[in-house]
């Protein structure tokens, strides 16, 4: 394993999604955000990326301040394709079953960096396809779990074969209260705690054709990886957090659950110290937002965590030789 294996990421939609059903049912969102650290976070955009560990801690807080025994029963009806971005998009686009799981096991660490898939013909007449996360088991992933496990049967049910049902379901856990809700009258075997979660299907299944009442935009083939350096990863997080809303290392270390010495050590091996990544960072995104949007120099402030617009001058001229208004021309 990486030294960097641990460092991971999941989209903002899968917390995004959560907080407006949990609007939508008159719950007091802001108060468990601002006990999160959600709190650092700007959620406007779900395909922004946060640290799982910081994911897992919303679904748990949610789940101990509302008392619910069953989270993926409760909420799975909030998640499907549509709802996760341009992951569920681009499965939603394919038209038959095998390029469906081809692009999933291509794009695989698009939505979710410890996603680990799994795909094979088993005896020529069926086939699996699966996925196990890397994290250790928690309730947060156990939620995340069941929502991945619903969209998936939720995506192969969209299939040409509106009687079909999987020969096998395989649970991580024995909780099949999902499939009972997703296929109700389903006669597929249930096998739990296996080590991965997943179907078991008749590889006939994979020339079926997708059928859909969402209309998918086809989706191109060049989408943007996830990070997988810890530099990357860190530097997506800057992308993510609201503006003067910096966190120091030590906040960096919580959000990955780890420790502010394995965050430097991990660093360290990459060639780079915090201090100078967030510098480059910072410098990189000033020109970019200096080249490619309207904004004024103290929004640009702000969005680079500075605490005033003239640290920002001082530092971008230092850098290059130009205040920023002057690069702007």
């Amino acid at each position: 394993m990486s030294s960097t294996a641990k460092y991971h990421l999941g989209k903002a939609s899968y917390v995004i999604n959560l907080i407006e059903g949990l609007k939508a049912e008159g719950v007091e969102v802001q108060k468990l955000i601002r006990k999160s650290s959600l709190r650092y976070f700007n959620l406007d955009d779900p395909e922004s990326m946060i640290p799982i560990p910081v994911i897992y801690e919303f679904f748990e807080l949610v789940q101990n301040d509302q008392g619910i025994d069953n989270m993926g029963l409760q909420f799975q009806k909030l998640f499907s394709l549509e709802s996760i971005g341009a992951y569920g998009e681009l499965l939603g686009s394919s038209k038959k079953i095998l390029p469906a799981i081809l692009n999933a096991l291509k794009y695989e660490k698009l939505n979710l960096t410890h996603d680990n898939c799994e795909f094979k013909i088993l005896d020529g007449k069926h086939a699996f396809y699966g996925n196990r996360y890397g994290a250790a088991p928690s309730k947060g992933q156990d939620f995340l779990n069941a929502l991945d496990l619903s969209i998936i049967l939720e995506f192969v049910k969209n299939s040409n074969d509106k009687g079909w049902c999987p020969v096998e379901i395989h649970l991580v856990d024995n909780n099949t209260s999902i499939i009972e809700q997703v296929f109700p009258n389903c006669q597929s075997k249930t096998l739990v705690n296996q080590e991965k979660y997943g179907l078991v299907f008749k590889t006939e299944m994979l020339s079926n054709s997708l059928l859909s009442d969402k209309n998918f935009a086809a989706m191109q083939t060049n989408l943007a990886p996830a990070p997988i350096t810890l530099t990357g990863k860190i530097e997506n997080l800057f992308d993510t957090l609201s503006p003067k809303n910096l966190p120091g290392i030590n906040e960096v270390a919580s959000m990955f659950n780890t420790s502010t010495s394995s965050i430097k050590r991990n660093l360290k091996e990459e060639g780079v110290s915090f201090s100078v990544l967030l510098e480059r960072w910072r410098f990189m995104k000033g020109v970019e937002l200096l080249t490619n949007t309207d904004l004024k120099i103290n929004e640009i402030s702000d969005r680079l965590f500075y605490n005033n617009p003239s640290n920002f001058i001082r530092a971008f001229k230092r850098s290059t030789g130009f205040s920023p208004n002057s690069f702007r021309g």
